[in-house]
C-alpha cells in the first residue's frame, strides 16, 4: 500500500505545482494553516512509504513490489526495524490525525463559513 501510495504521490505533486490554487478570500490566517496543512499532509506521504520501505529492508533484507525486487536500502537489523516500526506507528497515526483535521476543515468551510472551498474540490465535472 506504501509503495503504490507514493507513485501515486509523484504523480500528484506535478499536477499540483501545475494547479491554479484558488484563493476564495480566505484570511491570512486561514491561508497560512493550508498551506502548513497541505505540505505537512504530502511530507507524510513521501516520508511514511520511506520508513515503511526501510523497515521492510531492516526486518526481511529485502522488498518486493509487484513482484519485482527493489533494491536494498539496509541491511537485516533487528533492533533498527523495532525502532523504524515504532516510527512508522507513530508516523501513520500522525498522517491520520492530519487527514482527519483536513476533512474537519473542509467541512468547516462548507457548513461554517458557507464558502466554495469544499465544492472546488470536486472534479470540474461535478461541480455545480
Amino acid at each position: 500500500a506504501g509503495m503504490t501510495a507514493w507513485l501515486l504521490l509523484f504523480v500528484r505533486i506535478p499536477v499540483r505545482l501545475g494547479a491554479d490554487v484558488p484563493r476564495h478570500g480566505l484570511s491570512r490566517l486561514q491561508r497560512v494553516l493550508s498551506a502548513a496543512g497541505h505540505g505537512l499532509l504530502y511530507l507524510g506521504l513521501l516520508l511514511l512509504p520511506a520508513v515503511g520501505y526501510a523497515l521492510a529492508c531492516a526486518r526481511y533484507g529485502h522488498v518486493d513490489f509487484a513482484g519485482i525486487a527493489l533494491p536494498t536500502l539496509i541491511e537485516r537489523d533487528r533492533d533498527l526495524a523495532e525502532t523504524l516500526e515504532a516510527l512508522h506507528g507513530w508516523a501513520g497515526w500522525a498522517m491520520l490525525a492530519l487527514i482527519g483535521l483536513h476533512a474537519l476543515a473542509a467541512l468547516m468551510h462548507h457548513h461554517v463559513f458557507k464558502d466554495e472551498v469544499l465544492r472546488a474540490m470536486l472534479p470540474a465535472r461535478r461541480r455545480p
